[in-house]
């Protein structure tokens, strides 16, 4: 039967309001939380999609150079005049990144000035950077290095992201209790998660540098190792085996047979197209795979164990 009671439906109605508007309260809230995740997860969408698509991937490099060199320069500006910055650590952590020996004394003495800027600075370690990479550059071919930058940028984004997630959901778990402390939860998980991403692009660049800078490949030279002739059977003959070493005996020098050497044949390691075969990847993680996909690693900067 039918409530038709107007008191009883009026409860109702107002109860079932009551429901829904918190009901929309919460599912605005986690809206307003996944959406400073979102913003964060299109850059690197964008970064990696770039990585992805573009043709030559030596032309995100530069920028990626520029951005590591003016974090370092910017942190030690915060210092003071560069006579004060801390040119110990300036030297260990350049050189162990993009490979530039770096002292206060040279650059004064290359630039000709006893007081260089800041700029200056971060200009005279960009170039010297440029030209060390293209330097390794001009030992590897083009497709090479290609697949090899690329393979570099996208492994460094996706764990640096990986880790960035993880950060981002441990920091979700927590942040409600910042209402005890009179703190609006939703402000500042903005806020230090905004500085979490900031700090994960600055490492990301970071990264990324060292292992283009750092990493050695060995792809060329197993190329090179492919490319050499392979040895086959060969029959060496000699009219005279006195002069080899060898006495001979009258008849066969009269029959004038040629004394034949055989040669030892190089023996070649077979392997079956499906049989486990080692890589080492350009960052030095070795991975089993199957022969027959060995020459498409080999093109990617993998170098076989």
């Amino acid at each position: 039967e039918v409530i038709s009671a107007k008191m009883v439906t009026r409860a109702i109605s107002n109860a079932q309001k009551k429901v829904e508007i918190r009901n929309y309260g919460i599912r605005k809230h986690l809206l307003e939380y996944d959406d400073v995740m979102n913003q964060q997860r299109q850059v690197v969408y964008d970064i990696r999609n770039q990585a992805l698509a573009e043709e030559n991937s030596s032309d995100s490099i530069s920028p990626l150079l520029i951005d590591f060199v003016d974090d370092v320069i910017e942190a030690q500006k915060q210092i003071g005049t560069p006579d004060s910055w801390e040119w110990d650590y300036l030297r260990q952590h350049l050189s162990s990144h993009i490979l530039v020996d770096t002292s206060f004394a040279k650059i004064k003495e290359d630039l000709n000035n006893d007081d260089p800027s800041p700029e200056n600075i971060s200009d005279w370690i960009i170039e010297r950077a440029k030209v060390i990479y293209k330097a390794k550059e001009s030992l590897l071919d083009e497709e090479t290095m290609k697949g090899f930058e690329r393979f570099v940028m996208l492994r460094t984004i996706d764990d640096k992201w990986k880790d960035h997630l993880y950060g981002m959901d441990q920091l979700r778990e927590g942040i409600n209790l910042r209402a005890y402390g009179q703190k609006n939860p939703l402000l500042e998980y903005k806020s230090e998660g905004f500085k979490m991403f900031q700090d994960m692009m600055s490492d990301m660049n970071a990264v990324t540098v060292q292992r283009l800078f750092r990493t050695q490949i060995q792809g060329q030279e197993q190329e090179v190792q492919q490319a050499k002739p392979k040895i086959r059977n060969i029959k060496t003959s000699h009219q005279d085996t006195t002069g080899m070493g060898f006495s001979g005996s009258p008849s066969q020098n009269k029959s004038n047979q040629p004394q034949q050497i055989r040669v030892p044949v190089q023996a070649e390691q077979k392997h079956g197209r499906n049989e486990k075969v080692s890589v080492k990847s350009p960052t030095g993680e070795v991975v089993e795979i199957k022969f027959k996909k060995l020459q498409s690693y080999l093109k990617k900067g993998f170098s076989q164990v």
